[in-house]
């Protein structure tokens, strides 16, 4: 595992190391069903296209994938999907740990920005608060929305930015130029490993110097 000293290497390689160990446990279930199900040349040469169908590739009652081609790909599909994110959330929580900085996860808010115990209009991925800052509203607060690519999900938080003290968008890949333009016009700050540190775009070391400097009281600057 990277040094997590380092942010932003750690943030690039510990979910690459992640999804490379994913990658192993899908291939030995590859592997099992392949062995579990083999069949010569001469066997699929022989099935009709129904019976290679239902006894083979699908079966709708199959949905582990535990004896069906078609079911056991979409499982594996599916599961990624949703560990990629996992992981990403997860490095990104034990970043935030290491550094002792106060950040709440999968907050439910209301139309105006405040905080509610259970579900509201909406969610977002994380607030970043200071020590002993009552939990009602987003007014002083960093909001975090993380997501592992950009794609056009960043606009599914942006109607906070006049809510909160800054909209945050951490990701883990590099965007391209018109896509954080976008982002930075619409008032978000974006945070990707090593990016250039400006006033919208910081590193991940300089959203962790900024978040300490915040929950010590200070205002937010650029470098």
């Amino acid at each position: 595992m990277t040094d997590i000293a380092n942010p932003d290497t750690f943030m690039q390689n510990s979910t690459v190391e992640a999804w490379y160990n994913r990658q192993l446990l899908s291939a030995a279930r590859s592997r099992k069903f392949e062995i579990e199900h083999f069949k010569t040349l001469d066997q699929l040469k022989a099935m009709t296209d129904q019976e290679y169908l239902m006894t083979r590739y699908y079966d709708p009652k199959d949905t582990k994938g535990v004896h069906h081609l078609r079911n056991m790909i979409s499982s594996i599909m599916q599961g990624d999907k949703s560990f990629t994110g996992r992981s990403f959330e997860e490095s990104l929580g034990e970043l935030v740990t290491h550094n002792k900085i106060n950040m709440k996860t999968q907050v439910n808010i209301d139309g105006d920005g405040n905080i509610k115990p259970k579900r509201a209009a909406h969610k977002v991925d994380g607030i970043v608060y200071r020590e002993g800052d009552p939990l009602t509203n987003l007014r002083e607060m960093y909001v975090i929305s993380a997501k592992t690519t950009a794609r056009e999900r960043w606009t599914q938080d942006k109607w906070c930015v006049p809510l909160c003290k800054k909209l945050i968008y951490l990701t883990r890949e590099a965007m391209n130029k018109t896509t954080i333009e976008n982002m930075v016009r619409a008032g978000l700050i974006v945070v990707f490993p090593n990016a250039p540190i400006a006033e919208s775009t910081w590193s991940y070391a300089e959203f962790i110097r900024q978040m300490i400097l915040f929950q010590k009281g200070g205002a937010y600057r650029s470098s």
